[in-house]
């Protein structure tokens, strides 16, 4: 059994069969890491989500909006103008 560092190797040297990719990015999906490494992780489980090959347990959007939502709160920001600039105080 790999630990997630060597399947990380193993994923960005192309040595996993399909199986193996999907499990793995499945792995990355179920707790969340996925969302917070490299983009090309990012990418992978976005399209193995949109061939049906991985599931997202939440709304693929869910996540990421959450913590951008706490960043600009943290940052002051109380609301984004019509034109998408940020107000706060």
């Amino acid at each position: 059994m790999f630990g997630i560092l060597e399947k990380m190797d193993r994923f960005s040297n192309n040595l996993m069969d399909d199986h193996e990719k999907v499990s793995f990015i499945q792995e990355i999906i179920d707790n969340k890491m996925v969302w917070d490494m490299h983009q090309k992780y990012q990418d992978a489980a976005i399209d193995l989500i949109g061939r049906g090959s991985c599931v997202c347990p939440l709304p693929l959007w869910a996540d990421p909006i959450d913590r951008l939502a706490q960043s600009l709160s943290d940052a002051g920001v109380t609301d984004i103008d019509l034109f998408g600039e940020a107000v706060g105080s």
